[in-house]
């Protein structure tokens, strides 16, 4: 368990005992809710407890946080409580820090970690097109959503990291046309290779006959159908992998891999 989560639980059992002393019925539940974080100057964990008692008995609250402080018993996480108008502050000792301490040295990296609370969540990044290398852009996009998708499994949820590859749009259509045009020979890591004819292909785009045969080609692929539909998802599984060379050096992974052409 979080220690600091633990402290609150052991605090709402001595709030307990005390409430049960002065006769009072509260429920474990409404004591821990009750208990927040104190600002600085007032300690560690504050409990507004005296409040609810206060408005079911018709009583001063204040009068009700002196007496729960005077029939509180000694644990080992408390150092002192003091009463501050209708408030119960509690200062933790160094038995409560010690605990931390070890927990955290035990736990390690897990310290701080949540229980699994059977929650799914899909995290989907960076989804970059299929016939480029990462750029910087991409790289923070990649480094935000893993983050994101590592903070959200540590506090406990089931995540699922998602890649969505773009297999059927008109950039891809301008990579298939450069390699069946251009050069099919890849002499370098594939998704730098299909970046550089890219570029290529883009200079020669305002040609009629180039441009004809790009769109002739992207409603080949969108079709599914045909040699040229089978080539366009090769370079792309090719460039993916090649993407992936960059994303392990990260150790960035995704549990699925989503084809827009599996969709069609």
């Amino acid at each position: 368990m979080d220690p600091y989560q633990q402290a609150r639980e052991e605090l709402a059992k001595v709030l307990l005992e005390a409430c049960k002393t002065s006769g009072y019925a509260v429920q474990k539940a409404e004591l821990l809710n009750s208990l927040e974080d104190a600002k600085p100057k007032f300690g560690d964990l504050t409990s507004k407890i005296a409040f609810s008692i206060a408005k079911s008995m018709k009583r001063n609250p204040k009068e009700i946080a002196v007496e729960l402080a005077r029939h509180l018993q000694e644990h080992k996480f408390i150092e002192s409580c003091e009463v501050v108008g209708p408030y119960l502050n509690f200062k933790l000792s160094p038995a409560f820090l010690e605990n931390a301490t070890n927990s955290a040295l035990e736990l390690d990296s897990a310290y701080g970690s949540r229980k699994p609370n059977n929650k799914v969540v899909y995290v989907e990044f960076p989804s970059v097109n299929p016939n480029k290398p990462w750029h910087v852009g991409h790289l923070r996009n990649a480094i935000l959503g893993d983050s994101v998708a590592r903070i959200l499994s540590f506090t406990g949820f089931n995540v699922k990291r998602i890649d969505l590859i773009n297999d059927l749009g008109l950039q891809v259509a301008q990579s298939v046309w450069g390699y069946v045009n251009l050069s099919n020979k890849i002499d370098m890591k594939a998704d730098q290779w299909l970046g550089r004819q890219y570029v290529e292909v883009a200079k020669r785009l305002n040609e009629p006959e180039v441009e004809a045969q790009v769109r002739q080609i992207l409603k080949q692929m969108e079709e599914g159908k045909g040699e040229i539909a089978e080539v366009g998802r090769k370079l792309c599984e090719t460039c993916v992998k090649a993407q992936y060379e960059t994303a392990f050096r990260l150790n960035i992974f995704h549990d699925l891999l989503i084809w827009e052409s599996d969709l069609m």
